[in-house]
């Protein structure tokens, strides 16, 4: 939605919770899990799979840790590619 908003595309984000990204500062135990390199669509359950693959295609975990790294975020590599 950031990267949409930046390039003046019109961006309605939803989030249920009552502080936006709850969510994922909760994830992994408290300790904001964003990425797993080895993230794949296999790692998906939809009723169209073929979404999942054209939008891990179209941005990767790799473009994901470039932008956080752009940013200046710090974050650290787990076993299993977990970041």
């Amino acid at each position: 939605a950031g990267q949409a908003g930046q390039r003046g595309l019109r961006v309605l984000l939803i989030d249920h919770a009552e502080r936006l990204a709850e969510k994922i500062r909760i994830s992994g135990g408290g300790r904001c899990n964003f990425t797993n390199r080895e993230v794949g669509p296999a790692n998906f359950l939809s009723d169209n799979p073929a979404f999942c693959r054209s939008a891990l295609a179209r941005y990767t975990p790799t473009d994901f840790i470039k932008l956080v790294q752009a940013h200046g975020i710090a974050f650290h590599e787990k076993h299993k590619g977990q970041l």
